[in-house]
């Protein structure tokens, strides 16, 4: 077992598959706090407005 970890860990293919894994989730992180920093305090004032367009009574 200590040589297939030692194999694995001295193959270059292996230690770039990490570096694209740990930068990609690093980016789908990043990415999801953005995404929810801008969405996340709008969701109050589309509920209030929501409220208010479903009050105004119909012209007719």
């Amino acid at each position: 077992m200590k040589d297939l970890i030692k194999k694995f860990a001295d193959e270059e293919l292996g230690n770039a598959v990490i570096d694209w894994t740990v930068l990609i989730a690093g980016a789908v992180m990043m990415v999801t706090a953005v995404v929810l920093a801008v969405v996340e305090p709008n969701a109050p004032v589309s509920e209030a407005s929501g409220h208010i367009i479903e009050v105004q009574p119909l012209a007719g």
